[in-house]
């Protein structure tokens, strides 16, 4: 969608969600905009994915969504706001699914809260916090994935890249199946999840062999392979180069970590 111009915006809704799951159709013509304070599961369209607290959560026009809540907080506030991008403009982004706010959450509740008390004098307020918000959880269309659940794989590699990983542990972190994992995988990346987990680790592994002096042997232990040996045979396998030869070669460094998955 295109946020070079200021979207349409529809009502603003707060309300604390007192049952254990939610279940509606969005407005045609209008996607949701929604900012969550429990942990829970969000369904659209038949497309699952877990949030935490402290979520962005994105729903499109005419889709049939689910909220189901997995925290037991009370009295807490949530937002939805309706939103109508404009048809055009210069630069196209994607909005994730889902996007973990972090310990930006609190400011943009204290920001969505002040626009809805101006509310009875300007809506402008609201609407200008509700344009940042989009801008801030916004990506750049060509790097989204179309799964939320390989995105969140990607995610959850990438973040415990030192540790041994199978992929039943990184399909179980997500809450699908091992084959499904697979699936998803092939389909939108091409590889197996052990093909991705092995080229991040490869990637890793010549970023810091370029870029810092850590012996061979701890480059190895912060990418998934502590023993040297082994680390040295996957990458002579893989790349055809050791991991010494990369780090004196800039040049083949930088064609290897080119020609890895992304």
């Amino acid at each position: 969608m295109y946020l070079d111009e200021e979207p349409t915006f529809g009502p603003l809704t707060g309300f604390g969600l007192t049952k254990p799951e939610i279940e509606w159709i969005q407005a045609p013509g209008w996607y949701l905009l929604a900012v969550v304070a429990h942990d829970g599961i969000l369904t659209v369209g038949g497309e699952t994915v877990p949030f935490k607290a402290g979520s962005a959560l994105i729903a499109e026009p005419s889709s049939r969504c689910r909220i189901e809540k997995t925290s037991n907080e009370d009295n807490l506030t949530h937002f939805w706001l309706n939103f109508l991008p404009q048809k055009s403009g210069d630069h196209r982004v994607a909005l994730p699914r889902v996007a973990d706010l972090g310990n930006r959450h609190d400011f943009w509740d204290a920001l969505i809260r002040q626009g809805m008390d101006l509310m009875p004098f300007t809506k402008k307020r609201l609407h200008s916090v509700g344009w940042d918000l989009l801008w801030s959880i916004s990506r750049n269309a060509a790097e989204v994935r179309k799964s939320a659940y390989v995105e969140a794989a990607e995610r959850f590699v990438n973040q415990n890249i030192a540790l041994h990983l199978t992929v039943a542990q990184v399909a179980d972190s997500i809450q699908i199946s091992h084959n499904h994992l697979i699936r998803l995988f092939r389909d939108e990346l091409g590889v197996t999840p052990s093909e991705f987990i092995r080229s991040q680790r490869l990637r890793e592994a010549c970023q810091l062999l370029m870029s810092t002096s850590l012996p061979i042997k701890e480059v190895g232990q912060k990418v998934g392979y502590p023993d040297p040996k082994h680390f040295h045979r996957v990458m002579t396998a893989t790349l055809g180069s050791g991991p010494a030869e990369i780090r004196r070669n800039r040049k083949v460094a930088l064609i290897h970590t080119e020609a890895l998955v992304r």
